[in-house]
């Protein structure tokens, strides 16, 4: 719609108002709303302007103050794209904002958010360069009038990285500008080569499905009406690491391994020699991968177990987690 409006208004479509991205925390949904804003800066003409809110930010004690800070956010937005700026307005963690009317959750505070959206969504609509972003990882939170087409068009799913994603991942945090093990360099022949066999292998360990990787055990109660009655089928489900990797992850997996290279470093220093050949190895990589995981005292939340069963095409209600024996 901001590229070729054109082809739009040729075939009398509305532009979407809304796009709502969700999927599992640290899956780069903020990210994707940030280069969105990068991308409709450079196609040339105005500056867009970029307009991101964190849902806590804005919830206030006193009646009606968080109300009319949504109405400002929307002035300053109405007020950019007369002047012909693209403006995207990004709600961080929606669902703290946004949450069901009704449902007992909080103190009902949006009873009265919600409406307010709404009605600044609707009187959006007369608008050609607004576009509203919401990221959550909690869509089931939101309520369902901000979610219905005309408000929130466009909802898509942000999933977890597989092997191939998380290499790719992975090569954006070790650059061959780091200072890497002097022996697996000589082996590889080259720096780059070193770094492409460091990261498949840690790709390859926190992706791999065995007794040694599994992460929690899930029993899920998949019972289906038969007749007058209804059978339990109850069925349990193993989860490995890799089920729960994201870039969020992976970023901290590469800053476990880099502190664990100047650990060494200070290491030799301290023995007297030369620390210039101590650096990133795949030994640092592969010990932060299980340290990422095994380290963690708690299993991973119940939404983050009920994502990846549904992700493994898994369908029921969850009964227990359980650690791996």
């Amino acid at each position: 719609p901001f590229n070729h409006p054109e082809l739009y208004r040729q075939f009398g479509l509305r532009p979407p108002k809304g796009i709502l991205l969700y999927g599992p925390p640290g899956s780069g949904k903020t990210l994707i709303a940030k280069a969105v804003a990068n991308s409709l800066s450079k196609r040339g003409g105005a500056s867009t302007f970029f307009l991101s809110i964190k849902g806590p930010e804005l919830l206030n004690k006193f009646v009606g103050e968080t109300e009319r800070q949504i109405r400002d956010i929307f002035v300053a937005a109405r007020e950019k794209a007369e002047a012909g700026h693209p403006v995207v307005v990004f709600f961080d963690e929606m669902e703290s904002l946004f949450r069901m009317r009704g449902s007992g959750r909080s103190s009902d505070i949006e009873t009265t958010i919600v409406p307010q959206l709404l009605a600044e969504i609707d009187g959006v609509e007369s608008l050609q360069n607004v576009i509203v972003i919401g990221a959550t990882n909690r869509e089931d939170l939101i309520d369902a009038a901000v979610m219905r087409p005309g408000r929130l068009d466009l909802k898509i799913r942000i999933n977890r990285p597989d092997a191939a994603g998380a290499a790719e991942i992975f090569g954006l945090y070790l650059t061959e500008d780091l200072p890497l093990d002097a022996a697996e360099v000589a082996a590889a022949g080259s720096t780059r080569a070193a770094l492409t066999a460091m990261i498949a292998a840690a790709a390859g360990q926190l992706y791999a499905r065995t007794p040694s990787t599994a992460y929690a055990v899930a029993t899920v109660d998949s019972s289906m009406v038969v007749g007058s009655g209804a059978s339990a089928h109850l069925s349990t489900h193993t989860l490995y690491r890799g089920d729960f990797a994201s870039g969020a992850v992976i970023r901290n997996i590469v800053d476990r391994a880099k502190k664990a290279a100047i650990k060494e470093q200070l290491q030799a220093l301290t023995a007297g020699a030369d620390p210039s050949s101590v650096g990133i190895g795949t030994r640092h990589l592969l010990e932060a991968v299980r340290a990422e995981f095994e380290d963690q005292v708690d299993l991973p939340p119940l939404p983050d177990i009920e994502d990846a069963l549904t992700v493994a095409g898994v369908r029921g209600r969850l009964v227990s987690v359980e650690p791996p024996r």
